[in-house]
């Protein structure tokens, strides 16, 4: 058997020590849901812990937008809606940092400008999140693999859709 080669092959990918390190929430709770008969009691509560290079440290926010889809006519486009600085969150028994927030109905209306009289049933409110490291890097949905997202042992969360009943 002979084995002839010629050179380094050209890379076609970044060394690992240069690739940028993301960041995620995984979701430890998730529950609620938004009733047109009450918006202001209506909420979906949330705990999720966060992971990064350094089990979490390096993360300085979270930060949520909201959109409205109705079932029918125009939605409105996101805006911000909440923001979790790193110093809500608290440390868990796993050493990481975790929070718990809640995306209340009534704050997304007002949020958005809408009023009880906007909404229908089957309407949609889309919560969209990004996590900010101290390096200024910012995560969400449109960088963060389909893998961390949709696999149950990483749950990631990074967009609730709440559909008014």
């Amino acid at each position: 058997m002979l084995i002839v080669a010629c050179g380094d092959p050209e890379l076609r990918f970044e060394p690992l020590d240069q690739l940028e390190k993301g960041a995620f929430a995984r979701n430890l709770s998730l529950e609620g849901e938004f009733e047109l008969a009450d918006p202001a009691g209506s909420s979906i509560d949330a705990k999720v812990e966060f992971y990064d290079d350094d089990n979490g440290k390096n993360i300085s926010s979270y930060n949520w937008t909201v959109e409205f889809r109705p079932a029918l006519g125009t939605g409105v486009s996101g805006v911000a809606f909440l923001a979790i600085d790193e110093s809500q969150f608290i440390i868990n028994e796993n050493g990481l940092p975790e929070v718990a927030f809640s995306l209340n109905m009534n704050d997304a209306m007002m949020a958005l400008g809408l009023s009880a009289m906007d909404l229908s049933l089957g309407d949609e409110f889309r919560f969209e999140a990004t996590i900010t490291k101290k390096d200024g890097a910012i995560f969400s949905s449109k960088n963060t693999g389909s893998n961390l997202i949709s696999q149950t042992p990483f749950a990631s969360l990074f967009r609730v859709a709440a559909k008014v009943k």
